[in-house]
Order: structure tokens, then C-alpha cells, then sequence
């Protein structure tokens, strides 16, 4: 199964993708440099679901809606962008469930760049 862990960080798309918990290979970023702009708007729409063909599923880490820690506007016009391109199911995970996961049964983080680990974890999540 080939899985795809996403966090959006801003206006940033950081994935990892999984193939039977093999790292495989993905754009470590996608950058929205501006989320007014409809032209680039289509144009990451259009290579996001280029991306996502050959996926089975997709996890993305849930940011909070309300509240001092919210998300801003970019990163949840780039959670639609993939919900839309995505021909397979999309579903989300919390934070908190990660860091239960991660504690659960650990797990070797050293294949991953420091800010990709919260998607590695987020595919190993459906691996496991």
C-alpha cells in the first residue's frame, strides 16, 4: 500500500510517502507563495493531483481551527486543494494522536528531515 502523511505548515505542504514503511519518493515541499493569486492556486491544484495519482491514501495532521494556535487561511485553502485532487480517501489525524502513536511503539525517525517527522508518523499511522 502506498500511503502519503502530509502537514501544512503555514503556506507549505510538507509530505512523506510510504510504500509497506519504506520511505518513497516525494517533493519534500510544495510552497503557496501567494493565496490570492487564482493562477497559482490552479497551478498547485493541477501538480497536487499529478502527485497524488498513485496513492492509496492520504493522512493529513489536523490543525487547530480556533484559538491562539489556528491555522491561517493559506493552509486551509491548500487542506482543500489536496481533498479535491486526492482520487483516494483523505482522512485526518489530531496532534495528539501522533504523539500516543510515536509512544506507543517507537519508531525510527532518522530517515526523515527534522520537519518532515510529523508526516512520516501521520503515514506510519495507516501503515501500522
Amino acid at each position: 500500500m502506498k500511503v502519503l502523511g502530509i502537514e501544512i505548515k503555514g503556506s507549505t505542504i510538507i509530505g512523506v510517502a510510504c510504500v509497506d514503511q519504506s520511505i518513497a519518493d516525494f517533493p519534500n515541499k510544495i510552497e503557496l507563495s501567494d493565496s490570492y493569486n487564482s493562477e497559482e492556486l490552479i497551478q498547485i491544484h493541477s501538480q497536487v493531483k499529478d502527485l497524488l495519482e498513485d496513492f492509496d491514501k492520504v493522512i493529513i495532521k489536523k490543525r487547530m481551527e480556533k484559538g491562539k494556535f489556528a491555522g491561517g487561511a493559506a493552509s486551509f485553502k491548500l487542506e482543500g486543494l489536496i481533498q479535491l485532487a486526492a482520487n483516494c480517501p483523505v482522512s485526518f489525524i489530531a496532534g495528539t494522536q501522533l504523539t500516543a502513536f510515536q509512544k506507543k511503539a517507537e519508531h525510527d525517525l532518522s530517515c526523515v528531515k527534522k520537519y518532515q517527522e510529523q508526516a512520516y508518523l501521520a503515514a506510519l499511522t495507516l501503515l501500522d
